[in-house]
């Protein structure tokens, strides 16, 4: 109320972002009748649920913009041109994923700085590597008061992913770890191979939909975005080291 008076007939432009639930929404309207909205979420069925003619689905990158950002985000690559490979390697493992590139272009840009190509070299060596890139620790620098500066926010693509995980039950859990068994994309698998194949239900599938951790590649068809499909080969292995500890 009191943020509502504040602003009064006054035109602003609110963003909402990484919203959760609609709760949120109905607590965070607090303009006045000037103002407009601008909300993000990972969910569908939220976003969907805030605008009629609105929504707009925004897709990972393709390769060559992927690549773009990395360079943008880490400099000294445009001066060491035998590293372009291993750079294109890396954004095309990730499914350029701007979260993962920039997580990964802080780290590669503090081992460039000094300009020795071994060093660079030597990360991308460490980045090959899944775990170590689903691991890969620092926060996001896209603001100075991001909320990846708070020491609670989740720190890495791991943690990250993981938060969406903690949204299943056992059983959802253990039908999308199935999934694994498909190709990333852009390989798509149909609803009736992940029915037979995979043993996953329909309530599985909608409810991973709706959260981001597949996506709808059509009618009857769906995807596994690549850092998602090396989230669950890693949870995977740990699951089985645990067990065999």
């Amino acid at each position: 109320m009191a943020l509502r008076s504040a602003i009064g007939f006054r035109k602003m432009l609110i963003i909402l972002d990484d919203v959760w639930n609609i709760e949120d929404i109905i607590r965070l309207k607090v303009g006045g009748p000037n103002c407009a909205y601008l909300l993000t979420s990972r969910f569908l069925h939220i976003a969907s649920s805030f605008t009629v003619n609105s929504l707009l689905t925004v897709p990972e990158l393709n390769e060559e913009d992927g690549l773009t950002l990395l360079k943008a985000l880490v400099p000294s690559l445009d001066m060491l041109v035998p590293l372009d490979d291993q750079a294109r390697c890396l954004v095309r493992a990730i499914g350029s994923l701007p979260l993962a590139l920039t997580f990964m272009g802080r780290y590669l840009r503090t081992q460039g700085v000094s300009g020795q190509a071994r060093r660079l070299e030597a990360a991308f060596h460490h980045l090959s590597d899944v775990y170590e890139r689903l691991h890969l620790s620092g926060s996001v620098e896209l603001t100075s008061g991001d909320i990846d500066q708070m020491p609670c926010s989740p720190s890495s693509l791991y943690s990250k992913i993981m938060m969406s995980d903690a949204l299943l039950s056992e059983g959802m859990r253990r039908d999308f770890y199935a999934l694994s068994i498909f190709p990333s994309k852009p390989a798509s698998f149909s609803e009736e191979e992940a029915l037979t194949n995979a043993q996953c239900s329909l309530e599985t599938l909608d409810f991973l939909t709706d959260i981001g951790l597949i996506e709808s590649g059509g009618s009857g068809r769906y995807m596994l975005h690549p850092t998602i499909a090396d989230y669950i080969r890693v949870r995977l292995e740990e699951t089985t080291a645990q067990k065999a500890s």
